[in-house]
């Protein structure tokens, strides 16, 4: 009785769903192995030549140090790269990174969308919020917006249009997602057909506005790891 009471209230105040979608499988953790409450999210993007898997996250995620990325089947490895940057430098690509795990065996990769997704879809945002794993939250999209990085070590960002010389500038996709949360750093943005449309890196706290840095920048990147 308790418990059906519990998730009861779950569904009432975290409208989602814990199971069942297939993106599942191209989701993980990103985690700090030392304190394991300092987490993200990542997906799952394809392997370099080498033969590393490569999984897409949050810029301000990858960054700390060590890391450790968990799958679903609570199997853990160890983060052995990061690419935060494409190395050829043509622009910023926003609150995004790649980090590469040592390759794993049958493992599923995400689709990339081939357009940014339009104002009003639905989407689906995969990922870790808070105490929540593998968890589905229901998003719509909003509008695409420019948004300066402030400062890269506290992960400052503005969408101010105030604030024009400062920082650098990327895209950026705003969402209505009511239970994206903290632990949503990275977490895989899809769309009704279950393609990748984006990257979460951040929310209003004043609103249920999420922020996503869309497919188009994030792009860039990959094509110079794969």
């Amino acid at each position: 009785m308790r418990i059906a009471f519990f998730a009861l209230l779950l569904a009432l105040f975290f409208p989602g769903t814990l199971h069942g979608e297939p993106q599942i499988d191209v989701t993980v953790v990103v985690q700090n192995p030392l304190d394991r409450r300092e987490h993200g999210s990542g997906v799952i993007v394809g392997r370099n030549q080498a033969g590393d898997i490569l999984v897409l996250t949050a810029r301000h995620v990858a960054v700390v140090r060590p890391l450790e990325v968990m799958f679903q089947d609570g199997g853990i490895v160890p983060v052995v790269a990061r690419y935060v940057q494409p190395t050829s430098a043509r622009h910023w690509v926003g609150d995004v990174a790649v980090v590469a795990i040592p390759n794993v065996p049958r493992v599923s990769f995400a689709t990339l969308s081939p357009a940014d997704a339009p104002a009003g879809a639905s989407l689906r945002v995969i990922g870790n919020p808070i105490d929540r794993r593998f968890y589905t939250s229901q998003a719509r999209a909003s509008s695409s917006i420019r948004v300066r990085w402030i400062d890269e070590v506290s992960d400052l960002f503005v969408d101010d249009p105030s604030f024009r010389n400062v920082g650098h500038a990327f895209n950026s996709m705003t969402m209505n997602c009511r239970t994206c949360a903290p632990g949503d750093s990275g977490a895989g943005v899809f769309d009704a057909s279950g393609d990748l449309v984006g990257i979460v890196f951040g929310r209003s706290y004043e609103t249920s506005r999420a922020f996503a840095v869309p497919i188009s920048e994030i792009r860039p990147l990959l094509s110079e790891l794969r």
